[in-house]
């Protein structure tokens, strides 16, 4: 039996940004779910219960934060990994993220080796799958 797919949830009000990271995953073969804001990431999360979440920090409608708490709270959702994907780098801010449930964050512009190392460290996949 093979391994099934790792199934990746991107949500970033951005489509540019959405595209982006669409892209820096495409050749891994990837489920790849999207979301356009915080609320629709969270109703996604639950619905589709990925194996990670790509999660974009500011946003409207419900921003990452706030979308990230409400993914922890979530009986079938608290366990998934959560990177937080920001502009902003600050030491104060990162800790934010921590402290608001994200397992780990990444700046932007994201590179493809950064994110799948951490995608990996989370999920334990190996060329898009799961083991």
């Amino acid at each position: 039996m093979s391994p099934r797919r790792l199934r990746v949830l991107v949500v970033d009000d951005s489509l540019l940004q959405r595209r982006h990271l669409q892209e820096l995953l495409d050749s891994h073969d990837f489920e790849l779910l999207t979301a356009e804001n915080g609320a629709e990431g969270v109703d996604t999360a639950r619905h589709r219960l990925p194996d990670i979440i790509l999660m974009d920090i500011e946003m409207p409608v419900l921003d990452g934060l706030e979308a990230a708490q409400q993914i922890r709270n979530g009986s079938e959702t608290m366990d998934i990994p959560i990177i937080m994907v920001t502009s902003r780098g600050e030491a104060d801010f990162m800790e934010s993220a921590f402290v608001g449930g994200c397992n780990d964050y990444i700046t932007k512009p994201v590179h493809q080796d950064e994110l799948l190392a951490k995608i990996a460290s989370l999920t334990g996949y190996q060329h898009g799958a799961l083991t």
